[in-house]
């Protein structure tokens, strides 16, 4: 893998420096990536305002875009 973002952010580094991704429904910190199995530690404390959840349990989301670049220069991207 060459590189790994979170909302933009590089998280290849988070091992020794976290990465803080705020918005404006939560704080998602990244706290660690394992380069050899690609696991990413994470923690989110959620910080908005009360929202309406009537519609169901997954009608409020804060979702991250999740890119994955492999050495071909080739990316995969998903949310979290």
């Amino acid at each position: 893998i060459r590189g790994v973002t979170v909302g933009g952010q590089d998280v290849t580094g988070a091992n020794t420096t976290p990465v803080v991704i705020t918005t404006d429904k939560g704080i998602l910190t990244i706290t660690g990536y394992d380069a050899a199995t690609g696991k990413i530690t994470y923690s989110y404390e959620e910080t908005g305002g009360a929202d309406d959840h009537r519609a169901g349990n997954d009608s409020v989301r804060d979702e991250f875009q999740i890119v994955v670049t492999d050495v071909a220069n080739v990316s995969r991207d998903n949310n979290l």
